[in-house]
């Protein structure tokens, strides 16, 4: 059952007078996302961007973008915030996380923003590996193990990324925003449901070469839960639920550390590295 999003002209958004019930920081400490919650459900407020009014008993989500918001950037931070909290709050495990399908087996880069998610899910994209998303990894228990489901959208990239990758250069867009690059004949889309075989913890450590390690079960399910999202942590049936969820998927995933070269000219080099270790981490879960 989906949620129904309801527009409403721009608007200021107004002073919340309580607490905000949890909040969402960049990796340079600044609040990006705050939420309230009312009496029928929370309102998600997403700095300089729009408020979100979540009506659980209606399914209906309203949507007050504020004055001079890019219609395009409310449209992407409801498809790649918003709804991805809307499927926690249905029971489905959602991560920060790129992912594409790799012979038949979908793999997923989650970590912090701007450790290289979208950058290694376009370029294996562009060497044939359908993306699955470029964020907001959807999965689905299956089973023994995990389906991740494809996730429809343009991908976004950094403009140093875009220039690296796809030839050109947004040239409206200032070095912190992302470009939104149209899926294309040369960047695939994953169109079914695929098995899930293996995540990677992106970390940024200064590797001259690509390093790959193997997690244990309780590294890895600490790690995936900074990177899940998750609408209310203060319902407790459901955070029960949510660390029973990553819990497994810890024990019965493949969770590797990847730390490689940030250097464009040795990508190539990366992807080649990155699908030789997919190769031989077995079927999927």
């Amino acid at each position: 059952m989906t949620f129904t999003l309801v527009h409403t002209p721009p608007r200021v958004p107004e002073p919340i007078g309580p607490e905000p019930a949890s909040i969402w920081l960049s990796p340079e400490g600044e609040v990006t996302t705050t939420f309230y919650r009312t009496g029928s459900g929370c309102l998600v407020r997403t700095i300089d961007c729009a408020d979100f009014t979540i009506d659980f008993a209606d399914r209906t989500v309203t949507c007050a973008p504020y004055p001079d918001t890019a219609p395009e950037m409310v449209e992407s931070t409801y498809n790649n915030q918003i709804v991805p909290l809307l499927r926690t709050w249905d029971g489905d495990l959602v991560l920060h996380a790129s992912g594409v399908a790799i012979d038949g087996r979908a793999v997923g880069f989650f970590g912090i923003s701007r450790r290289g998610k979208s950058t290694l899910a376009t370029a294996l994209a562009r060497a044939g590996h359908p993306c699955i998303t470029d964020d907001g990894l959807i999965l689905l228990r299956a089973g023994s193990g995990f389906v991740a489901e494809p996730k429809a959208g343009p991908l976004r990239l950094l403009p140093d990324s875009e220039a690296a990758l796809i030839g050109a250069q947004s040239a409206s867009l200032d070095r912190d925003t992302k470009a939104r690059i149209t899926l294309t004949d040369e960047i695939r889309f994953q169109q079914e449901p695929v098995g899930l075989g293996s995540l990677y913890h992106l970390v940024d450590a200064g590797a001259e070469h690509v390093s790959i390690a193997r997690l244990d079960p309780g590294s890895a399910m600490d790690l995936a839960l900074k990177q899940t999202f998750m609408l209310d942590t203060g319902d407790k049936a459901r955070m029960s639920a949510h660390f029973d969820t990553v819990a497994f998927l810890a024990e019965t995933v493949p969770i590797f550390s990847l730390d490689y070269p940030r250097d464009y000219g040795q990508l190539d080099s990366v992807m080649e590295a990155i699908v030789a270790h997919v190769r031989e981490t077995g079927e999927p879960s």
